[in-house]
């Protein structure tokens, strides 16, 4: 595995690139990294976010443009979920336990949802123009796997401010990747 440094970045060994998202000092965990435009693996088939225990589980997804997200009630008490979404509202009503609603993300951008009924609910939907993506954990590492060769825009999202890095990939295994905010 190779370090390397983000500003035109150069990759030469790698089909699956990896790293973590760093601040200062601080690795950053729940920062959205993700190929600009890159649309290489398949898309997720069922993403979803649970209303359970009184939250929105997770309370981050990030999915490609195009993708339906299903949103099911599994607590015992009636949910909503809306959002002010691509200047447009959606809002998918009152449910009960054990019914569902969903709704497709046509456009990349940022959704933060909520419940009408329980205003401490909040989650966070990233809706990305790529299939090649990942959240960083909780040490600030992720890894984008089958990465074909080519040259590429790296956008990493935290706090809903996007900052790109040039990437180059071609041939090879693995790479890793600090990407410093």
């Amino acid at each position: 595995m190779v370090a390397l440094a983000v500003m035109g970045l150069i990759v030469t060994t790698g089909t699956t690139v990896s790293g973590a998202v760093i601040e200062g000092h601080t690795k950053v965990a729940g920062a959205v990294v993700f190929i600009e435009g890159l649309r290489s693996a398949p898309a997720p088939k069922s993403p979803k976010i649970d209303q359970r225990n009184m939250k929105f589980v997770p309370n981050l997804l990030v999915v490609p443009s195009g993708t339906t997200v299903t949103f099911p009630n599994s607590d015992t008490v009636f949910h909503n979920v809306f959002s002010f979404y691509n200047n447009d509202r959606f809002d998918l009503g009152m449910y009960p336990n054990g019914t569902k609603k969903t709704w497709k993300f046509s456009k990349p951008g940022i959704c933060e949802l909520y419940c009408n009924v329980h205003p401490s609910m909040r989650a966070r939907i990233v809706i990305v123009d790529s299939t090649v993506y990942a959240t960083t954990d909780k040490n600030g590492s992720f890894q984008l796997k089958d990465v074909p060769d080519g040259d590429y825009t790296l956008v990493v999202m935290h706090d809903k401010t996007p900052t790109r890095h040039k990437l180059s990939v071609r041939g090879g295994k693995y790479a890793t990747i600090n990407i410093n905010l």
